[in-house]
């Protein structure tokens, strides 16, 4: 007997999709529709049934504060396992409502939640938290809240999710290490701290490569709106490269100096799947692809358990990434 999930990868679709054909609901292709349907016939499915109490239960409304940066990306893909995890149990009663601030402004992160806090009477509280101390505090305060940190967590009795961002560089840097020479180096572009993954992209990187390999160069955001940017840095000993951050739109905007001939050795981190195109081309080496989706996804799902099955345990859950070679894709 299959589960949705199974069901799902067999179809080739969400679970999102299994979903709404088993509840009847519209918005399916007919040829989707008929393929999970024939799936079902063939292999049986097993139900996962909540309890009737569960069921009953009144509205639980979740608010989650994700932030809002110049790489869409990253918001738009938790938004989207957010939402799917919203569709699948929006007949409990379970809704979750998004609030988006800026990443460079955490006094206004602050004030929109103390606006729910004060005005609203929320379920469950997912936040990416820029001012620890201050939200640590408000999450003690409010104890019949329930609270889960998102992608930075707040202390070891909070449950979170996120992905493991020191992993992820070392991973790059082990690839990189691989395929470099002695006497080659490696740039690193650094813009300023993001407050979430930046630093520690750079740290786990740094973790593997020698010291002497590794060239770093401070630069601005505004440096993306430049064409060909890059020329700058790519010295004759420069042969590898490693993005830890905005990744496709250095990409897009060095296309003459990063070519296939040039033979740069690059190793990106890239929550956006249009880097896989590079990696296809060869002009990326390889791609570790954060599944900021999925976070998103089990986000919703943990937050569901402790409230509508009265889960207790603390949990912190990191999601690996994809790590994307040419051969792979």
């Amino acid at each position: 007997m299959l589960k949705q999930e199974d069901i799902a990868k067999l179809a080739g679709v969400s679970r999102t999709t299994v979903s709404r054909v088993l509840n009847n609901e519209e918005n399916v292709k007919e040829d989707t529709r008929n393929k999970i349907l024939k799936i079902i016939e063939t292999h049986g499915y097993e139900k996962n049934y909540i309890s009737s109490t569960l069921a009953s239960k009144n509205e639980k409304i979740v608010y989650v504060f994700l932030l809002k940066s110049i790489v869409g990306h990253y918001s738009k893909e938790l938004k989207r396992g957010l939402e799917a995890i919203e569709s699948e149990n929006r007949k409990f009663g379970y809704k979750i409502e998004i609030i988006e601030t800026s990443i460079d402004e955490p006094e206004a992160q602050l004030e929109e939640l103390d606006k729910v806090l004060n005005t609203k009477k929320p379920a469950g509280i997912i936040i990416t938290p820029l001012l620890k101390d201050k939200i640590l505090k408000r999450a003690k305060k409010n104890s019949k809240v329930k609270f889960l940190s998102l992608d930075n967590s707040l202390c070891k009795n909070i449950s979170h999710i996120g992905a493991n961002y020191y992993n992820s560089g070392q991973i790059s840097g082990d690839i990189i290490k691989g395929i470099l020479r002695e006497n080659e180096n490696v740039l690193i572009l650094k813009f300023p701290g993001d407050k979430i993954s930046a630093e520690e992209y750079y740290k786990g990187f740094a973790s593997s490569i020698q010291k002497e390999q590794i060239e770093v160069v401070d630069v601005q955001k505004n440096i993306l709106e430049k064409e060909n940017f890059l020329k700058d840095y790519l010295h004759e000993n420069i042969k590898g490269i490693f993005f830890n951050r905005y990744t496709f739109e250095i990409l897009e905007k060095n296309k003459d100096l990063l070519k296939k001939e040039n033979s740069y050795k690059i190793v990106a981190i890239a929550g956006n799947p249009l880097v896989n195109d590079y990696v296809k081309n060869e002009i990326v080496y390889a791609s570790i692809n954060e599944q900021f989706s999925t976070i998103g996804y089990n986000a919703g799902k943990m937050m569901f358990e402790a409230l509508y099955k009265d889960k207790k345990n603390v949990e912190h859950e990191f999601i690996k990434p994809i790590v994307a070679f040419k051969s792979l894709i």
